[in-house]
């Protein structure tokens, strides 16, 4: 079994969040009893953990049950299974279990199909059955199922509707008089269409970290005659413009300006140039995809371990590759930066931010401001945006030149929302 197929992630606010499949072995036993004891605490349901909660007091023999299980042929008795834990790797912690049964009987045609699972009671709510289904299809295609049977009680929609997230179609509604005695849906699921598809759209990324979309595009690149270039072309593919998505031509002509700052920073201040106007191409390379991982929050976490996986494709220079990264996963920051933040880093997010703050963006902004709004509106509009743009002027920044026309483009700002708030008090 191909165990990096075992690991993947969803992206939060503070980074990518990673998980893995993990075979139970002996060390887990105190962690393995504490997971099923908590299902008791919250008297929940007990699914997808292969018979443990009946070994509590024989951990081994469970352990032992186990492996038999995954060696044993199909019989209409009984059929080969596997059972994991679901690990967070943040902290190590078990969030779930799931079991993988690679046949299925007369038995489990009726009821069980080929995968259960369950998140802890106080791990739900997190999108992590999302992991641990996605984990599950991987198992079974490397089994060669590519039809899998699931159910659940349709009393509990946070299990069908993981189901049907990726792709799952209905097929049965039925009275289970024997096991479940309550109303049970059955779901087929395409293992090759889910993995493909709908994962993506459930922001699920694979064991690299990234989508399959942005592994094909990358494939695209190889080491360039020149970087730059190949970097707007890279940048353009992934954000690919369309008539439904034209905030991509934007999100595309955006960060070229950038760069175009980063070129001027790098040679007002004796910063390496390349490496500059790199990283600020790519500062919002992933922001297409991002959509699907959580939105704007999470977009320099996604662009960061994109731009890792095509910086590495094109074999660019080790010494400036991780600080380039490192300037796109935080150039978002505004204060409380980190000590460790270096001036080429915060220079990314300063040529980014002097792009934000031109005036075409104070153009925007004051039109939020006054659009269809009465004067006392216009005033309290107004005077918040001050407010903010004073905030901003107090920001560290990491040159001189940055600090320069960044504080210049806002106190014309300012100087604007000054004029609009004194006219719509003329007559008060």
């Amino acid at each position: 079994m191909n165990v990096e197929l075992l690991r993947a992630g969803i992206y939060t606010q503070n980074g990518q969040e990673r998980f893995r499949f993990e075979v139970p072995g002996k060390e887990r036993e105190k962690d393995a009893i504490e997971y099923i004891n908590e299902f008791y605490e919250y008297n929940s349901d007990i699914n997808g953990a292969g018979g443990l909660h009946r070994y509590l007091d024989d951990y081994q023999g469970w352990l032992d049950f186990s492996e038999k299980k995954a060696k044993e042929k199909p019989t209409e008795e009984s059929v080969p299974g596997i059972t994991f834990f679901l690990v967070r790797e943040r902290d190590n912690r078990i969030v779930g279990m799931c079991n993988v049964r690679l046949a299925l009987n007369e038995r489990l045609r009726q009821s069980g199909g080929h995968i259960g699972y369950s998140i802890r009671p106080t791990e739900r709510g997190n999108g992590y059955n999302n992991i641990n289904l996605y984990l599950a299809l991987n198992v079974c295609k490397q089994h060669g199922i590519d039809l899998v049977l699931m159910d659940a009680d349709l009393d509990n929609p946070a299990s069908w509707k993981t189901m049907e997230a990726f792709g799952g179609n209905r097929v049965r509604e039925y009275f289970d008089d024997k096991d479940a005695k309550c109303m049970v849906v059955d779901y087929h699921i395409d293992v090759e269409s889910a993995l493909n598809n709908y994962a993506f759209e459930k922001g699920i990324v694979g064991c690299d970290g990234i989508s399959e979309r942005a592994k094909e595009i990358i494939s695209r690149h190889n080491k360039p005659a020149n970087v730059l270039e190949d970097a707007k072309a890279f940048l353009y593919e992934m954000l690919e413009p369309t008539p439904d998505r034209v905030d991509m031509l934007y999100r595309y002509e955006h960060c070229v300006r950038v760069a175009e700052n980063g070129k001027m920073i790098a040679k007002a201040e004796g910063l390496p140039e390349e490496p500059l106007v790199l990283a600020c191409l790519l500062h919002d390379v992933g922001y297409r995809e991002s959509d699907n991982y959580g939105g704007f929050y999470i977009h320099n976490y996604v662009s960061a371990d994109i731009a890792r996986a095509y910086l590495e494709v094109i074999d660019y220079d080790p010494q400036y590759r991780e600080e380039v990264i490192k300037a796109i996963e935080r150039h978002n920051l505004t204060d409380n930066l980190p000590d460790d933040m270096t001036v080429f880093q915060m220079s990314v997010r300063d040529c980014d931010d002097i792009d934000r703050f031109d005036i075409i963006r104070t153009a925007m902004a004051i039109g939020d401001c006054t659009h269809e709004k009465t004067n006392v509106e216009i005033i309290e509009s107004c005077e918040k945006e001050i407010d903010r743009a004073k905030w901003r002027i107090s920001l560290k920044r990491g040159t001189k030149t940055a600090d320069e026309i960044f504080v210049g483009n806002l106190e014309k700002r300012i100087a604007l929302l000054q004029e609009i708030i004194a006219q719509a008090r003329k007559g008060f």
